[in-house]
């Protein structure tokens, strides 16, 4: 899952001001930074997927499609914010592909 730059800070940021915690003479300068990044300001995601993985490929029958790309984005974002170290990725990752196998299989 890849974002825009600065997506994380603007989202942060207008958290920060809709909650009131930058301090009043600050927030006004916060505020202009956010309405000057427009409207346009993308701070959605993208997720890539690796199309020549066979459980991929396998999720994207028709049968399947809708319901198993929901389930990768969903899991995608759980991590997105995650701090794992190489081996908690591992582990977490490796039982989500077990699942997902168990899903697609025949």
């Amino acid at each position: 899952m890849t974002y825009p730059p600065g997506a994380e800070t603007l989202r942060d940021l207008k958290l920060s001001l809709a909650e009131g915690l930058i301090p009043e003479g600050f927030s006004g300068l916060m505020r202009g930074f956010v309405e000057g990044r427009g409207e346009a300001a993308d701070e959605r995601g993208t997720l890539h997927l690796n199309a020549t993985c066979s459980l991929i490929r396998r999720l994207a029958a028709p049968a399947r499609k809708q319901a198993a790309l929901a389930l990768i984005a969903h899991f995608a974002r759980l991590f997105c914010g995650r701090m794992l170290d190489a081996s908690q990725a591992t582990a977490d990752l490796g039982a989500w592909r077990r699942s997902l196998e168990r899903l697609v299989s025949p």
